[in-house]
């Protein structure tokens, strides 16, 4: 009989630090970005406003699936000039769970600065190799074509600086 409790203790034990094990993990991945990326770090650093009054409301709370890209050529206005983009530009993404997500537009598979993808639907699809990503459950994973055996997209942080501001930015 004391054979079985103390198996049976061995296992509540067990099942108890995979639980704190889990645990530590989702509240690690809250705050850091895991890279596993081919594309360059390039610095990323801007402000966005998603008020209602901002000039990005189109992100706002509640707005779900919709993007913006920010790049040199199409700046976020409350960065005042000193935005940083990544290396083809960024898009910022209200996801299905009202999350706001950040990741650079280049594609993994070719990771060309020059080749940047576009938002199509609810994917962002490479124009040179067809790639689609998911973006809008904030994974960045490919979902089609030769980006299939490669990395998602590199992801960025997105922070909240006050209301409706939030800061996006590289996680160094």
């Amino acid at each position: 009989m004391e054979e079985k409790t103390s198996v049976r203790d061995r296992m509540k034990t067990i099942a108890g630090i995979l639980g704190a094990l889990s645990v530590a993990l989702l509240l690690c991945g809250c705050n850091h970005v895991v890279e596993n990326t081919n594309i360059p770090d390039w610095r990323v650093a801007f402000i966005i406003d998603v008020s209602i009054s901002g000039t990005d409301n189109d992100l706002a709370e509640g707005l779900v699936a919709n993007a913006r890209i920010y790049d040199e050529e199409h700046p976020a206005i409350q960065s005042y000039g000193v935005g940083a983009y990544g290396y083809s530009g960024v898009v910022v993404t209200r996801g299905i769970d009202d999350m706001l997500y950040a990741f650079d537009t280049c594609c993994p598979h070719e990771a060309k600065r020059g080749i940047s993808l576009e938002i199509e639907g609810y994917y962002m699809t490479c124009p040179e190799c067809g790639s689609s990503f998911q973006v809008f459950d904030g994974s960045g994973y490919p979902v089609e074509g030769q980006s299939l055996t490669t990395m998602p997209m590199k992801r960025y942080v997105v922070r909240m600086l006050g209301t409706d501001r939030y800061l996006v930015q590289n996680d160094y």
